[in-house]
């Protein structure tokens, strides 16, 4: 199952990505963090593309996390393969009715419909981004707890593969 592998790669972290990190390394303490309630396509677009020229996909499905199969997208530097943000998107679906509303080339946007709440459910859900995109939190929020207090109440998160 996907929160399987979820937790034994956020295991795995800190014995083998991060040998020089301990869980409370990038743990670090709760603080307010304003929640991400903004969606702006041209916050994420990169110099190339300052025209702000942005082209609309539209995929033969009704499920946004199926597009990754469709766009055959991933599998380059840290960006998991296709197969993978199927699972773990479907997964994220089924617990906060996510959806991806942009994707870009190496970047993503994905909207929470079900908002998160409380402090333990915004910190597995930090846990599983940072295993899914470990940019997030490394060239981020840098540390789980602030991403957790950001995802409480969030509408959107962001993921950048490099």
């Amino acid at each position: 199952m996907v929160w399987e592998w979820l937790d034994k790669k956020y295991a795995l972290l800190y014995s083998y990505d991060y040998p020089h990190l301990t869980e409370a390394d990038i743990l670090g303490s709760w603080k307010k963090t304003a929640p991400y309630n903004r969606f702006d396509v041209s916050m994420i677009a990169s110099d190339r593309r300052k025209k702000n020229n942005f082209f609309i996909g539209l995929m033969p499905t009704l499920s946004s996390w199926e597009i990754a199969a469709y766009l055959g997208y991933g599998c380059w530097n840290d960006c998991p393969c296709a197969e993978f943000h199927i699972g773990v998107q479907r997964y994220w679906h089924t617990l906060y009715d996510t959806e991806v509303v942009a994707l870009l080339f190496d970047t993503m946007i994905m909207r929470i419909n079900k908002s998160v709440e409380d402090k333990d459910t915004a910190l597995n859900f930090a846990k599983d981004l940072m295993v899914y995109c470990n940019d997030v939190i490394l060239q981020g929020y840098q540390k789980l707890r602030t991403l957790a207090s950001a995802l409480i109440n969030s509408t959107y998160c962001w993921f950048w593969w490099d």
